[in-house]
């Protein structure tokens, strides 16, 4: 298992719009997440930030039903969060 200090490092992206996305997943979500969920989230790290963004904000699909399903938690995160904010 990754330490929490090691995935806080890897969501730091080369764009804070990708820093953002994935770090709001690791605070709000990542601790209740399952094992398949969590080492998703891991692979994902472990892409290149173009493939992350690509992905994030739905411009492809990933290929992994898991990844497929972590993009979805993500971008459904983010849109409530979105909505939070702006309500």
């Amino acid at each position: 298992m990754v330490s929490r200090s090691k995935l806080v490092w890897q969501c730091r992206r080369g764009s804070f719009e990708l820093d953002t996305l994935l770090t709001i997943y690791l605070e709000q979500r990542y601790d209740q997440a399952t094992p398949s969920e969590k080492a998703a989230f891991q692979d994902l790290l472990g892409l290149e930030d173009q493939s992350i963004f690509h992905y994030l904000s739905g411009q492809a699909q990933p290929d992994t039903e898991d990844l497929l399903h972590l993009v979805t938690q993500i971008r459904t995160l983010i849109s409530n969060t979105n909505q939070t904010n702006q309500g």
